[in-house]
């Protein structure tokens, strides 16, 4: 028609074109259900990281090395006696001079039930007393509130005891060397002066004796009650000798 215009386009686009519909602007889009995570395989902790089985390391891991243990030695004690009153003993660690063992001879009266001997440890602590018999030379020891005997041998100067410590049998004292219950020595007193106010030696314990404990408490009060014992009935003189005849023993000068 003259004068007119024409109609105005259609706001339809054609299927091919169609724009798909759209989310509300503002809200996030659907998040999926939450799942648990995955659990990776567990591989063979062969080695400080967990590799798999099928993989290997540029470099070889190097395991620690172990540290080792120090080779047990054998340890000398000094004993020496010290001008106090009443008279005592006094045994230190020969190479570092600490004290060990404190022997004080308390004054008693005749046929009195008071050890002739009492044992202290470093820190002031008694550990043991000796009580020696006026017709017998077997001695009474206390050692940690059990009491043993150190028993004379029959026909000879031997002194043995049973020791408490598991495995070891019987303590034998003779001329200086103690042995065990299988016949091994595990330790020497070498006694240089013994008199009645002067008493001086050096024991030489073996490595089984050295690190302490029971077995050497037992060895180094078994060790004084033995030679005590002869230097009391034996006489001053002879007890120098005896002290002599112990030490050409560990030294190789006797017979």
């Amino acid at each position: 028609m003259p004068g007119s215009y024409p109609p105005p386009p259609s706001t339809q686009y054609p299927p091919s074109y169609a724009v798909p519909p759209q989310q509300p602007m503002g809200y996030p889009p659907p998040q999926p259900q939450y799942q648990q995570p995955i659990p990776y395989p567990s591989y063979p902790q062969t080695s400080p990281y967990p590799y798999p089985a099928h993989f290997q390391p540029p470099h070889p891991i190097q395991q620690p090395i172990p540290l080792q243990q120090p080779i047990p030695t054998t340890r000398s004690l000094t004993v020496q006696s010290t001008p106090h009153s009443p008279p005592q003993i006094l045994i230190t660690d020969t190479l570092t001079s600490v004290p060990l063992y404190t022997l004080t001879f308390p004054k008693r009266e005749h046929l009195s039930s008071t050890p002739h001997i009492s044992v202290a440890g470093p820190s002031g602590q008694q550990i043991g007393t000796i009580r020696f018999h006026s017709m017998s030379d077997d001695v009474d020891l206390v050692l940690h509130g059990q009491a043993t005997k150190l028993k004379a041998g029959s026909l000879s100067s031997s002194h043995e005891m049973v020791s408490g410590v598991p495995g070891a049998g019987k303590w034998k004292w003779k001329k200086g060397e103690c042995r065990d219950g299988k016949g091994e020595v595990v330790a020497k007193f070498k006694v240089e002066k013994w008199k009645k106010k002067k008493k001086e030696g050096k024991f030489e314990l073996s490595p089984s004796i050295a690190a302490g404990g029971l077995a050497m408490d037992e060895i180094v009060v078994s060790g004084i009650a033995k030679v005590e014992q002869k230097f009391r009935d034996t006489g001053a003189a002879e007890g120098v000798e005896a002290g002599f005849e112990v030490a050409s023993v560990i030294t190789g000068a006797g017979s």
